[in-house]
Formats: C-alpha cells, sequence, structure tokens
C-alpha cells in the first residue's frame, strides 16, 4: 500500500504530522509512506524511520507558477497512491490529491477544498493537533500508534565539540535550552526579559540558545546584553541539529514555536510563555512535564498564530509575565525531573 501525507506549512506543523506516519507503518508495516513537505524540511523528514520518500513541494517557488504546478501533479499521478492523508489544511492540498488522482483522499472538513475529498473528517478544535492528525489515520483505517515519535535528529552533531556533547546531561549543573523567537512578532517575549532571565538561569543551569539564521540579527542585541555565559546557538544549526539540541536538554524555555514540539516528541520538560495565542488552539505540550505562563486578557487569543504588532498597543499578553516567573516554572521543572 502506498501512502501520502502532505503538510507544507511550518516546520513546527510538520513535527506535528510525524506521528501520522509512525502510526500508518504501525498498521501496515508494509507500507510506504510518501511524505510531501517544503524543500527547507526534506533533510529533517527524510531521516525518519517511518519516512519511505519524502516529496519537495517549491511552492514559495518553482510551483507557484500554473504550468509548473500541473506538471508537478502530473508526477505524483505517476506515483499511483492509494491514500493521501492530507493534513495541511489548504485548498491548494486538496486539489493536488484531485489532480494526482488518488482515489482515497481523506482531510479535515474545514479544509477551503475539503470537497475534493472523499472522505472528510471533523476538525476537533478541543483537541492537540497530534490528535487531530491521528483521526485522519483512524478514519483510513491505520488505528495503531504507541506513543513514539521516533524523531530525528542529528547524532554527529549531539557528539561533535561544537555541539552539545551526550555528557551533558551529566553536567553540574542541567542543560536548559531557550528559544526567543518567532515569526509572528507578538509571540516574541520582550527581549529585555530574556536577558534578565538568561542570567538567572545561570545560577541554576548551563544555557544554550537555540533560533534560526533570520533570529541571528535580533540575538545580537540580548547576547550582548547579558552578564553570563550562554552557549548560541542562534542561526547555526539546521532542523536535526536543532532536534539533538532539544533532546540533549533537561529544560527548554519558549514560545509557541516548533522547539516546543520538538520537546513534546523527547519528553523534554518546558516552560512554555503563551501571549497572543493559547493552548486550547491545540499546539501547545503535548504529554511532556510542563508549565504553562499566560495571563488571562479579556484581548487573548488574537488569532491562531498572532499578529506581527499588538493591536491594542500595550502587547501586555507578554509584557505581563515577568522574567521571575519564569525562573520559578524553571525550577519547579527541575526539582520534579529530580524526584
Amino acid at each position: 500500500m502506498k501512502i501520502l501525507i502532505m503538510q507544507s506549512a511550518f516546520i513546527g506543523d510538520v513535527i506535528l504530522a510525524l506521528p501520522l506516519a509512525e502510526a500508518v507503518k504501525q498498521s501496515f508495516p508494509e507500507s510506504e509512506i510518501h511524505f510531501l513537505t517544503l524543500p527547507a524540511y526534506k533533510k529533517f523528514v527524510e531521516k525518519h524511520s517511518a519516512v519511505y520518500r519524502v516529496i519537495a513541494d517549491d511552492k514559495k517557488d518553482k510551483n507557484r507558477c500554473p504550468v509548473n504546478f500541473l506538471s508537478f501533479c502530473a508526477k505524483l499521478r505517476k506515483e499511483k497512491y492509494d491514500i493521501a492523508l492530507v493534513v495541511h489544511r489548504s485548498f491548494r492540498s486538496a486539489l493536488m490529491t484531485r489532480l494526482a488522482g488518488i482515489k482515497k483522499r481523506v482531510g479535515f472538513d474545514i479544509s477551503p477544498g475539503s470537497f475534493f475529498f472523499t472522505e472528510k473528517v471533523k476538525y476537533e478544535q478541543a483537541s492537540h493537533e497530534i490528535e487531530r492528525n491521528l483521526s485522519l489515520a483512524r478514519r483510513a483505517g491505520f488505528d495503531s500508534w504507541d506513543g513514539k515519535w521516533n524523531m530525528p535528529f542529528d547524532e554527529d552533531f549531539e557528539e561533535a565539540e561544537f555541539g552539545v556533547p551526550q555528557s551533558a546531561s551529566r553536567a553540574e549543573k542541567p542543560l536548559a535550552v531557550i528559544s526567543p523567537f518567532s515569526n509572528w512578532g507578538t509571540k516574541r517575549w520582550p527581549a529585555e526579559y530574556w536577558i534578565k532571565l538568561i542570567d538567572l538561569l545561570g545560577r541554576d543551569f548551563r544555557v544554550a540558545a537555540a533560533g534560526a539564521p533570520g533570529d541571528v540579527e535580533g540575538w545580537g542585541g540580548i547576547k550582548k546584553a547579558v552578564d553570563g555565559e550562554v552557549m548560541d546557538f542562534v542561526g547555526e544549526t539546521d532542523f536535526l541539529e536543532l532536534a539533538s539540541l532539544v533532546k540533549n536538554a533537561q529544560l527548554l524555555i519558549t514560545g509557541d514555536s516548533a522547539p516546543l514540539h520538538l520537546a513534546s516528541a523527547y519528553g523534554v520538560p518546558t516552560v512554555a510563555i503563551f501571549g497572543p495565542t493559547v493552548p486550547a488552539f491545540g499546539f501547545g505540550p503535548f504529554r511532556q512535564k510542563n508549565i504553562i505562563l499566560q495571563k488571562n486578557l479579556p484581548c487573548r487569543p488574537c488569532n491562531i498564530h498572532g499578529p506581527q504588532k499588538c493591536p491594542l498597543g500595550h502587547h501586555r499578553c507578554m509584557r505581563d509575565i515577568s522574567p521571575g516567573e519564569a525562573l520559578g516554572a524553571a525550577r519547579k521543572l527541575l526539582d520534579e525531573t529530580r524526584k
């Protein structure tokens, strides 16, 4: 049986779709699973043990052209997939399954292109995104998942001198990874709060900072103002290396962003700072020990992503969460994991 899983949104969404591949493989070990995603995530996904092949959809560049898009769909048609599991809730993704001639097309009822699906699954707003994704598998007859993610990571990075060695977990101070950044402006905790928190964390933790190449400029101001020592991985890691970094941590402190989901995969205790978005959207921590920091404000939530700027101009959803609160949550989680 040949199955296509489709998720070409953000990397966090891709991470949350990987348990779906596990569920399919555990239900039908002989199945051949292809995973369609963006070119930037190809290297990461193809390392997953359940995925046979990664299909890179260059939808932001080459495949924006209608001729190239149709040619891409024609190539998918030649694969003769038995089933498509469409995680990405977009008209384009749904249309692709129809143009690819896939007989069984399973997707969510809220997708703008849901009329292309042969089977529609109710999108349960109150459920975690992983549970929602697994509902697609169940509808298609894949009902086995043992709860293990088998998340890929970079073993060479883990052991290299410039990376975080496996011995980090045995260091005198535990390793806390911080991820201060987000693609969405209002999801970012103020820089001065991160500066204060890093200095406070240094008493109890070894601190490592993670971020994408686009975060380097913003991180520069934070790093310059920090008094204590911090291991700087901002802009220095790909997704596999980031996964290795999070995997080796004893604690993650982050906002509503992709590292949060990596921590879920590895069971890393997490302090999650939520501002314009809320865990009730289904993108919060999943099963790992966690403390969610958020404020009950009448303006929350803004929307599912969070705007670039606070519509009301005060950004209280983030500014009202103090560095002291984050430190207290970090120490509490550390104490709980040591029991």
